[in-house]
């Protein structure tokens, strides 16, 4: 259709399924941090071999909201994770809700700018940072190489009381400009 996705890893398509059933589609990966950077790295790799075109790595969730638990939101047992099936026979997860907790204490929230560097060095894929919220972040993405800046407040679901994104979003180009032009 002349447009693009971005498949989030929390898919319960896989991104090789997704990849065969959409072959002329711009594909994007979209994934968070994680503790475990070989599982980072591997999940990578398997975005390239299957023709992803980006990466659209969240950066405004070092913590997960409790949106899921007000909500009572839970994926049923008939679905899986698809991209975390082997990660899930590996560790002896029985179910989606161990998967869930497991995937939870897995998130990495003491990363920093120098983790693009790490990134980089394990992809040829393109980075595209995902949540950036003010116009200092952009500058800093911009700063450590990345390719992308994908203005987001998650729909204000993970954090309480974010501005609105297309308010955040004249804000960030604004000041950002600003920087440029003023430097």
């Amino acid at each position: 259709m002349g447009t693009a996705m971005g498949l989030s890893l929390y898919s319960t398509y896989s991104l090789e399924d997704v990849a065969e059933e959409s072959p002329n589609t711009v594909k994007f990966f979209q994934m968070q941090f994680y503790t475990d950077r070989q599982l980072m790295a591997t999940l990578l790799k398997q975005a390239e071999k299957v023709g992803y075109k980006a990466v659209l790595l969240t950066v405004d969730t070092p913590v997960y909201g409790r949106h899921k638990e007000r909500a009572g939101f839970h994926l049923h047992e008939h679905l899986k994770y698809a991209n975390f099936l082997s990660l899930q026979k590996k560790k002896g997860l029985k179910n989606n809700e161990e998967v869930d907790a497991y995937i939870s204490a897995m998130g990495d929230s003491s990363v920093d700018w120098t983790i693009i560097d790490w990134l980089r060095s394990t992809t040829s894929l393109p980075l595209v940072v995902k949540g950036i919220v003010t116009a200092e972040d952009a500058h800093l993405a911009v700063q450590h190489g990345v390719q992308g800046i994908m203005v987001s407040n998650h729909g204000g679901r993970q954090l309480d009381g974010v501005q609105a994104t297309v308010c955040i979003t004249t804000m960030v180009v604004l000041l950002h400009l600003f920087v440029i032009w003023s430097c």
